[in-house]
């Protein structure tokens, strides 16, 4: 049970961090919302995945982690492409400070 609950505020943390930043930086709710598609896509996926890579490979953590969050930094840009009308580098540009931002806190509190 405890994974659950991990997985569940990693999740949470996520949508906060980058949601909160999202809506602060562009005063748009439905690009907030958009924020949290993309979390509800990305984020469960990834940790999951890394979860079974570290357990029941020998991959270690670092690598697979660094591939996994590259792709999904990838995948939201392509989201914010797509809703937000973002041009390619803007869509880059704020997923990957998205993503640091919630890495970044995920790190500190886990």
């Amino acid at each position: 049970m405890s994974v659950l609950v991990n997985l569940a505020a990693a999740l949470l943390l996520t949508i906060a961090a980058e949601g909160i930043l999202m809506y602060l930086w562009s005063r748009r709710k439905d690009w907030t919302y958009y924020s949290f598609l993309c979390n509800c896509m990305t984020n469960p996926a990834l940790n999951v995945l890394i979860l079974g890579i570290y357990n029941y490979t020998e991959l270690g953590y670092y690598g697979p982690l660094a591939v996994l969050e590259i792709l999904a930094w990838l995948a939201e840009a392509l989201v914010y492409m797509r809703l937000c009308d973002f041009s390619q580098g803007k869509a880059l540009a704020v997923s990957l400070v998205l993503n640091v931002l919630s890495f970044g806190a995920g790190l500190v509190i886990f």
